[in-house]
């Protein structure tokens, strides 16, 4: 049992303040000194004691009326909304520090996400008439894969494709690459995207520095060139002109560098314009003639009477 409040501390409190504020005061002060009395009752009747004196010395305000402010109704109601808001706070200083951290967080959390959704799903890419880019996927039977409604694509299955098709300018097949580069001070493991020819003609994006790669060397015996990006070039060969020509050592292999891509082509939300060096396919006939080994990717241009 807690007990009560003192009987002439309520009293003296009573007769002290106005009609209007006697049951608010008095009701937070019983609540908060019951909950102090669980703790000691001593120690609860002289903080009573003391909210008693300073209420006696400075009670509250009696109410007066006040004629309607002027101007916006809203932003009227929402200046006295902030002005109790942060007397409340100021009662509170610890709950208003928890409230403002989970505000912060909350805030933080939203604005992180929206900035991953829109690089990734809603801005477009920054390529030409990028509304007509395509990816094109291959639909298993559901006999034999139940529940998975798209495949990546296998070479042969995607020459076959770009032979009937009649609905898109230009076909390319690419798939990602890790080479070991070699000949610096340490070997480094970078990724590539390999490509097909016809690619960067259908991406709509031509070198910044040099050229793209041509129809004669998406073959094995024309195949070791290699395009970089804009940081790659500036991280490994300090933006210099002079790195067109020259040769660069991916897995034990020399390959020449024929072009530099512009920084706007790199773009994470894409994973084939995300890596920092392109290659070509370069497949053999054999490699072509794969059915069953879905590895592959295909990106595609509308023709403009598709569209």
């Amino acid at each position: 049992m807690t007990g009560a409040p003192p009987r002439f501390a309520v009293a003296l409190l009573s007769w002290r303040l106005a009609p209007e504020w006697r049951e608010f005061v008095l009701g937070d002060l019983e609540e908060e000194f019951h909950a102090r009395a669980a703790l000691s009752i001593a120690a609860a009747r002289r903080w009573f004691w003391r909210q008693t004196i300073r209420s006696l010395a400075r009670p509250p305000r009696a109410r007066t009326y006040q004629p309607p402010a002027r101007g916006d109704a809203g932003v009227v109601t929402i200046l006295s909304d902030l002005r109790l808001a942060l007397r409340v706070l100021r009662r509170a200083p610890s709950f208003a520090v928890a409230v403002v951290a989970i505000l912060a967080l909350g805030i933080g959390a939203n604005t992180a996400i929206f900035s991953i959704v829109n690089a990734v799903l809603m801005r477009p890419l920054p390529l030409r008439d990028s509304e007509r880019l395509m990816r094109v996927f291959h639909t298993p039977p559901q006999s034999a894969f139940p529940g998975i409604k798209l495949f990546a694509v296998s070479p042969a299955n995607f020459y076959d494709w770009q032979r009937d098709a009649r609905s898109f300018e230009r076909m390319a097949i690419y798939h990602g690459n890790r080479f070991t580069l070699t000949g610096s001070s340490a070997p480094e493991s970078v990724l590539a995207t390999s490509v097909g020819d016809g690619f960067f003609d259908i991406v709509g994006t031509g070198a910044a520095l040099g050229r793209v790669f041509t129809a004669e060397e998406d073959t094995p015996a024309r195949g070791h060139v290699v395009i970089l990006s804009d940081g790659f070039w500036k991280s490994h060969f300090g933006a210099s002109r002079d790195a067109i020509g020259r040769t660069m050592m991916l897995d034990g292999e020399s390959y020449a560098i024929v072009g530099v891509m512009p920084a706007s082509f790199t773009n994470a939300s894409w994973g084939a314009t995300a890596q920092p060096l392109w290659v070509p396919n370069a497949f053999t006939d054999k490699d072509r003639a794969v059915r069953d080994n879905h590895n592959d990717a295909v990106v595609a241009r509308l023709s403009r009477a598709s569209t």
